[in-house]
Order: C-alpha cells, then sequence, then structure tokens
C-alpha cells in the first residue's frame, strides 16, 4: 500500500515493527529504514506498535523528567550551601571565579530543564489523536535531552562537591595548589627540551626539527609566553591562599612558601629559556613572525588570574596556526 505523507493518526496503530517502518518510509514521515526502525522501537511492546504503548511509553519519559528536576533541585540546593560556606572568602579571586562558574553552569541546567518541562508539555498534549511516529519521534528526544539534563545537574553536584571540600580544607587547597605547580614544572621542562633541541639543530646537530627551524621557533615562543602567564596565575592563587589564612587567623607559613619557592625556581628557569630563545633567532625569523607573537603578547594581557585555561589554549591554537606550527 502507497502512502502519502498524510498519514492518518491510526495508520500505523496495531501494526508489528516491520510493517509499520514500512508504513513511516512509504508514506514520507522518515526516509532512512534504520532511523524509523530506531524511532518506532521506542513505542513498541512485544514487535507491536500501538497507540496505549505510546501513552505508557509518555509515562515513562516524564519519571525521567521528574528525575530530572529532582537533580536540579539537589544541584541548586547544594549550590547554596557553598555559597554559604564560602561567604567569608568570596572576593577572593579563585573563590569568585569558581563561584562564578558554578552559577553559570546551574543556570545552562536550569535553562535545559524549563525547556524540557516545555517539551514534554506540548508532546503530551498531542499524544491523544497525533500521528505515532511523530510522537514517538518527539517523546523519544525528550527522554534523550532529560538524560541530558540530568547527567549536567549530576556533574555539577559532583564538582561542587569537591569545590566545598576545597573551601573547607586548607591541606586540600594547598596540595591542589602544589599539583598545579607540578603541571607549570613539567611544562618548563618539556619548554627546555625543545629549545635545546632548537639550538642543536641551528648548530647542525638536530634532528627533524632542523627542517623547519623559524617554525620550531615561532611554536616554542609562543609557548614561552604561556607559561609567563602560567606563572601569573599561580602566583595570584598563592596570594589569595595567604589572605585566606590571615582572614582564618592559621598559623604557619611553611606549605605557602615552598610553594613560592617552587614558583620563583619555574620562573627563573623560564626566564633563561626566553633569552635563550632570544639569542637563537635569526633577524628572518623575527621578521616573518614579529608581529604574531606582539598580537599574542597583547592577548595575553587581556586574561587576568584566575585565568580561563580553555579559552587561553583556544588562543594559543589560533596563533599556532598563524605561524604555521598547528
Amino acid at each position: 500500500m502507497t502512502r502519502d505523507g498524510a498519514e492518518r493518526p491510526g495508520d500505523i496503530d496495531g501494526m508489528d515493527l516491520d510493517e509499520a517502518v514500512e508504513a513511516v518510509v512509504a508514506g514520507g514521515q522518515e526516509q532512512d529504514a534504520e532511523t524509523a526502525r530506531a524511532t518506532l522501537e521506542f513505542v513498541a511492546e512485544d514487535g507491536v506498535v500501538s497507540a496505549d504503548t505510546v501513552s505508557s511509553t509518555l509515562g515513562e519519559v516524564s519519571k525521567v523528567v521528574a528525575t530530572a528536576e529532582t537533580r536540579t533541585e539537589l544541584a541548586e540546593g547544594q549550590l547554596a550551601d557553598v555559597r554559604e560556606s564560602a561567604a567569608h572568602v568570596d572576593d577572593l579571586g579563585a573563590v569568585e571565579f569558581y563561584l562564578a562558574e558554578f552559577q553559570e553552569r546551574f543556570d545552562d541546567v536550569e535553562q535545559g530543564l524549563r525547556t524540557l518541562q516545555t517539551r514534554l508539555e506540548s508532546v503530551t498534549d498531542r499524544a491523544d489523536g497525533g500521528r505515532i511516529y511523530t510522537v514517538a519521534q518527539e517523546a523519544k528526544a525528550v527522554r534523550q535531552t532529560a538524560t541530558q539534563v540530568q547527567g549536567a545537574a549530576d556533574e555539577l553536584q559532583v564538582d561542587l562537591e569537591g569545590f566545598e571540600r576545597w573551601v573547607g580544607d586548607r591541606e586540600t587547597r594547598y596540595r591542589e595548589l602544589g599539583d598545579d605547580i607540578d603541571a607549570l614544572e613539567q611544562s618548563v621542562a618539556d619548554l627546555g627540551d625543545a629549545v635545546d633541541r632548537i639550538g642543536q639543530a641551528a648548530d647542525g646537530d638536530g634532528d627533524a626539527v632542523a627542517a623547519d627551524l623559524p617554525t620550531a621557533w615561532a611554536d616554542t615562543s609562543l609557548r614561552v609566553r604561556m607559561l609567563d602567564l602560567f606563572l601569573t596565575d599561580v602566583r595570584g592563587e598563592l596570594a589569595d591562599l595567604r589572605t585566606w589564612d590571615e582572614r582564618e587567623d592559621v598559623a604557619g607559613a611553611e606549605l605557602a612558601g615552598g610553594i613560592e619557592d617552587r614558583i620563583d625556581q619555574a620562573d627563573t628557569e623560564c626566564d633563561r629559556l626566553a633569552d635563550r630563545l632570544d639569542a637563537l633567532a635569526e633577524p628572518a625569523w623575527r621578521g616573518s613572525v614579529g608581529d604574531d607573537l606582539d598580537d599574542f603578547d597583547e592577548e595575553l594581557e587581556s586574561f587576568e588570574p584566575p585565568v580561563d585555561w580553555g579559552e587561553v589554549q583556544r588562543t594559543l591554537e589560533t596563533y599556532r596556526s598563524r605561524v604555521g606550527a598547528d
């Protein structure tokens, strides 16, 4: 039987799955049989598509949406608790940054939930007397979105729990800053290796980097500049933690002093590597990428601690492409 796009509401009601798939494709509601099958399986029971199954499926979808609502409410309550716990230090850069990020994420979850609730109400209103396939498509999409909203709310709760531990425990704060210093020191070491390879290649003793010394030099110069920002960022966080200690009248400066020494050492090594890169540069190299390096410097100056490192990484990749290092 040939069908057009004007499928009547009951056309596939009671059909077995294979027949319903053929009818949907023949009626022009779906071009791909595999997609049609995946959608109809969502509203099929024992291999049969029916309006009754659509109703029960919508009931299940409503429960998934209700779970997303509950998880969103829990995230909202936890965010309020975190704000209260951090109220005495919420003006410090790191704390202010994280609280703003958490609020933005919650706002996104809440907006997603409102949209989801509207879509569920709409598909439920159309379920009686509506095209089974259209309702199945919308119900499946609502369920998928509900799962995404719930996942985002759950992930936010986990991150809020971690942040609350960070707020409540001084050693955790310094330990996590120490982890950042570990990453900084590794980056400095990697940068040192890169500078060594450029130096060896310039002397005729290097490996494949010699094939494009100007690009290697430009790429490494970008990375040196980014590490300068990394140093500024960790110094800013250390300053916040020291202010935090003062407000909580915490005795003992060993943790902060040890971290400051490591930052100073990394800073000194970065300066040394930057000077060496400068000495290795040929005038032609500067002429070809000098403007790009200056522009990168200007962009980095727009970032202030605490730094959004995702945005910095995207900026770096843009300039790596400009100097041919991607």
